[in-house]
């Protein structure tokens, strides 16, 4: 059983004033856009505690963080599946390889403060792996590679430039830009920051069902086709 120790910081420092680590400032759930609405009401629950689930059709779900099979032992005493994953570039393998199933992907952003929740740990790869790490939240920054982490591609490239041909993959690259947030059970609505969506069509699609739904926010909901490797949406 992996386990990672975790510290709670003072009771009397305010979250605002807590000092979170600039790399927990992009923190994204990938979501289908059939269940934004009840993320924005309710919060982001661990699939293995609830779901945000609201169609029957299996693309429905949203995004598996993990690629292959499933790791079986606990992690800090809970499955994988009773934690809620935030990475820190949704941009990965994970969202192209559920883009190319069929699944209607949009970006959750949250903010930061959910690395305050106790229990919370990191992983420096892909979270179902039996050589992932895993650390305290905490002490993690001088433990990853944060330019992998945010890399833009895990491409490798041959040829002068404007003639460049893919030849392969970046194997580190690809692993490290999977690195995870891992928050036990429930991530509350009101750490909600964003939504990114793949086109205006998109777009209005959410903010209409936000509306017929009667759910009044402050997230705002964000076009950047480029998040989801430019490929052809279905509008």
């Amino acid at each position: 059983m992996a386990q990672v120790a975790w510290r709670p910081m003072s009771e009397n420092v305010s979250a605002e004033a807590r000092q979170i680590p600039m790399m927990y400032r992009q923190l994204e759930y990938l979501a289908v856009e059939a269940n934004l609405p009840a993320i924005v009401r309710d919060g982001l629950r661990a699939p293995g505690r609830a779901t945000n689930i609201e169609a029957t059709d299996p693309r429905a779900t949203d995004a598996l963080p993990w690629v292959g099979e499933l790791r079986c032992d606990p992690i800090n005493g809970l499955r994988l599946v009773d934690y809620v994953p935030l990475f820190l570039n949704g941009r990965n393998t994970v969202m192209y390889t559920n883009l190319m199933s069929g699944r209607p992907l949009c970006v959750v952003r949250v903010r930061a403060g959910a690395v305050n929740t106790p229990g919370t740990i990191l992983s420096d790869g892909p979270i179902a792996r039996d050589t992932t790490r895993f650390f305290d939240p905490s002490e993690a920054t001088s433990q990853v590679d944060l330019n992998a982490i945010r890399a833009t591609s895990w491409g490798v490239f041959e040829g002068n430039p404007g003639a460049r041909v893919r030849t392969g993959n970046d194997e580190r690259i690809k692993s490290a830009m999977q690195a995870t947030l891992l928050v036990p059970d429930f991530v509350p609505a009101d750490l909600i920051e964003g939504i990114i969506v793949p086109s205006e069509t998109s777009a209005a699609r959410v903010r209409a069902q936000l509306r017929a739904q009667r759910i009044i926010t402050q997230v705002s909901v964000s076009v950047d086709a480029n998040r989801f490797f430019t490929m052809a949406r279905v509008a």
